[in-house]
């Protein structure tokens, strides 16, 4: 997790130098035989961040549903990105719309993703929201700015 933000030197609105991704894999020198975090944020279906998804997404699709179904509040539709990919992306919408990052970005970002804000995070996808906020994950609570050291 200690390099979730690796070179994110600044803050900017695509916040491409996130490493989000690293979220989704198992940490280097990971107790393989503790699977809390396999269990939790893993790629594969049937995970918690995965079954977040698949109500996100308003069903389980291995591939990119075309339409995605009415109600479906997050709707990425690059068809180069398989299930996993799409659970990483999954994850930095929510965690950057937790975080405040996306509240001003909602007409840029309508097309894969409608919870925008901290507030429709938590009213909408309660199973995100959960596990975003559970204190044994220890996620980021602030958006980082750029400043880490004072």
């Amino acid at each position: 997790m200690s390099y979730m933000f690796y070179a994110a030197d600044a803050f900017n609105q695509n916040l491409s130098g996130w490493c989000v991704s690293l979220i989704t894999s198992t940490p280097t020198d990971f107790d393989t035989s503790a699977t809390s975090w396999v269990l939790a944020f893993g790629e594969d279906a049937g995970t918690s961040l995965t079954n977040a998804m698949d109500i996100a997404r308003g069903g389980r699709f291995q591939s990119v549903p075309s339409p995605y179904p009415g109600g479906a509040w997050y709707t990425y539709d690059d068809q180069t990105c398989d299930y996993g990919c799409m659970a990483t992306e999954y994850i930095y919408w929510a965690m950057t719309s937790v975080l405040g990052a996306q509240e001003n970005r909602a007409g840029e970002i309508q097309q894969e993703w409608k919870l925008n804000t901290k507030a429709k995070v938590q009213q909408m996808d309660t199973a995100i929201y959960q596990l975003l906020t559970d204190p044994q994950y220890v996620f980021p609570i602030v958006l980082p700015d750029g400043t880490y050291r004072r």
